[in-house]
């Protein structure tokens, strides 16, 4: 079973063995902000996921990551119910994310109900699908 907790400090180290994108002083923000989350399974991290907010008022998934071993079996599916959640009770009546054109997550993110509603080419980048879902 999965379990969901805010990051902290403490798991920096964690975190960056598997978020190569993020600057080291955006992690301190997100912490405050309380937008990254570390993903366990029997108390052992095993993943994680951040959000920001689009236009600044739409949830937008930047991130979820899980360590391979611990893929295809069913905690990807817990941990977007566990955000979609959050989303919905902050009041939030859509979400957002992406994944590029060349990666298996726009499969994972249509069987969750996600539509592509549009793309973005960056020079040198395969193209970037943008997918929304209504809460």
């Amino acid at each position: 079973m999965l379990s969901v907790s805010y990051a902290e400090i403490a798991d920096k180290a964690f975190w960056f063995s598997l978020d190569r994108h993020m600057r080291e002083e955006t992690y301190h923000e997100k912490i405050t902000e309380k937008t990254c989350y570390i993903l366990r399974e029997g108390g052992l991290p095993v993943g994680i996921m951040r959000y920001g907010l689009f236009w600044d008022n739409t949830p937008f998934l930047n991130l979820l990551y899980l360590q391979e071993a611990f893929r295809g079996r069913g905690l990807g599916r817990q941990a977007m119910a566990y955000w979609e959640d959050k989303m919905r009770a902050a009041g939030f009546r859509m979400v957002m994310t992406s994944t590029q054109a060349d990666e298996g997550a726009q499969h994972f993110y249509r069987k969750l109900g996600y539509r592509d509603a549009g793309s973005l080419i960056l020079p040198g980048e395969p193209l970037e699908i943008i997918m929304i879902k209504e809460l």
